[in-house]
């Protein structure tokens, strides 16, 4: 290793100016000595856990800033990546940290630090299971949701069966674009075709029916290959609803409801529907569906997060063969209708098969679903119904907390702006420490010419991070 190789390390990703590295180890000798005693013995009483002291300065106009990146990195909680000029990559506790500025010099900042090796816990720690958390809310917010449908749905109105038949056919429609397991789906979709079938006799039990509809929409996280691959179910099924839908499948105006006479060449929607007061019944029966539809696609998109495996096995692909890809049928030919071979990047969950799914892409996630909640629990105020409110007032902190403990195991991506032309060999060693991540930075960033990545290009980097 060259000179110059020798001059910069990082830690999370920021790079700073190497000038020495003072490390311990060893044993944990005890003298065993006694007194009036010519002779005794010393004892290893295990490893001295290894530590190095840092120190590294950072060098330029501005300096400032790059000082204060430097300290947000090494003062954020937990273990973290290291690229060591001597070691390569290594997971690192930091330790004390010190900082020096002086006058006498200006632009250049010098940085102490001790770093531990990260180790292994030989006791587990005593933490919340914010995942648990998480699916416990959404059980509560889904109870409190379909008490709220049953306190308002009224029963014997007419037209109630197309507007449940709607939803269903928009699931089944939704459904069908995503990679599935076999099985399950085969499952999911003998229960909504049990669902459909007795439309008639749930509408009787708007208990029944709720808990019917609330279990189908929580149920789609379970028949795809990775619980995040749902969420997308759940935002176009409440973007489908959030208008008049339910009033349009009540009083005909949709495409299902359209009766055609051939022979008489003519069309026409047939409401059922007499009186004033049954129309404003079923219109305000609408509505309720409605709520029970957003706010049941709400909680189950958390519960689906809730659901997601970040931890160090992450392989949500593992048998290829027990996939069902985009437009394969289930009753098809599976022997000459291949699956395309997954394509796993250091076994990180994706909501999409070839992207990673990083810290930044949970976080922007979770904030967006507790916008959406927050929307639900205002108009829960509004209508007066405080238990749902309270629900999703606690399901929404509970997202909250747990993509920002259950983030930290994700990476993170950062974006890099090239000074010169650089190939990808060299940028995986710059970034990683190895070489052998050029085929991630090509990959992820879809670079045609990876020999020669101008400084115009924008360069996605994914840290790794070490989970236990």
């Amino acid at each position: 290793m060259s000179f110059e190789e020798r001059l910069t390390a990082s830690v999370r990703g920021v790079e700073f100016l190497l000038n020495t590295v003072d490390g311990k180890g060893g044993r944990r000798a005890i003298p065993r000595e006694y007194p009036k005693r010519e002779s005794g013995w010393t004892e290893d009483n295990g490893a001295v856990l290894t530590n190095e002291q840092i120190v590294g300065k950072v060098v330029g106009k501005d300096y400032m800033t790059l000082l204060r990146n430097l300290l947000d990195a090494l003062n954020q909680p937990g273990t973290c990546e290291m690229i060591h000029p001597w070691w390569g990559v290594r997971t690192v506790q930091v330790g004390e940290v010190s900082h020096r500025l002086d006058n006498e010099e200006d632009g250049v900042a010098y940085v102490t630090f001790t770093v531990w090796e990260a180790g292994t816990r030989l006791f587990p720690s005593a933490a919340i299971d914010t995942a648990a958390t998480l699916g416990n809310a959404a059980d509560a917010a889904n109870g409190a949701t379909e008490q709220s449908f049953l306190d308002s749905f009224l029963t014997g109105i007419d037209n109630m069966g197309p507007m449940v038949d709607t939803l269903l056919d928009d699931l089944d429609e939704l459904t069908r674009g995503l990679p599935t397991l076999p099985d399950q789906f085969r499952e999911w979709t003998d229960r909504l075709m049990r669902t459909k079938d007795s439309v008639g006799s749930l509408l009787a039990y708007p208990g029944e029916l709720a808990r019917e509809v609330t279990g189908i929409v929580e149920d789609i996280k379970g028949v795809v290959t990775d619980p995040i691959r749902a969420l997308s179910v759940y935002d176009n099924v409440s973007r489908r609803w959030e208008g008049m839908r339910a009033e349009l499948a009540i009083t005909g105006g949709l495409s299902t409801g359209i009766i055609s006479d051939a022979s008489a060449g003519s069309a026409a929607s047939g409401p059922t529907i007499d009186t004033a007061t049954e129309q404003n019944a079923a219109l305000a029966n609408g509505e309720a569906f409605t709520k029970l539809i957003t706010r049941s696609s709400a909680t189950a998109a958390a519960s689906a997060i809730a659901s997601a495996n970040f931890g160090s096995d992450r392989d949500f692909t593992a048998d290829p063969a027990g996939s069902v890809t985009i437009g394969q049928s289930l009753t098809g030919d599976q022997v000459n209708n291949q699956l395309s071979r997954p394509v796993v990047m250091d076994g990180v969950i994706g909501a999409d098969r070839n992207l990673l799914l990083t810290a930044d892409d949970l976080e922007a996630m979770a904030n967006q679903l507790a916008a959406t909640l927050a929307e639900l629990a205002m108009d829960a105020v509004e209508a007066g119904e405080s238990s749902v409110w309270r629900s999703l007032r606690d399901l929404r902190l509970a997202l909250l907390n747990d993509s920002r403990e259950r983030g930290a195991q994700l990476p993170r991506r950062r974006q890099l702006t090239l000074a010169t032309t650089t190939p990808a060999a060299l940028l995986a060693w710059q970034q990683y420490g190895n070489t052998e991540y050029r085929d991630r930075l090509v990959s992820s960033n879809n670079l045609r010419d990876p020999a020669f990545i101008t400084p115009s290009t924008r360069i996605d980097v994914i840290d790794e991070v070490a989970n236990g």
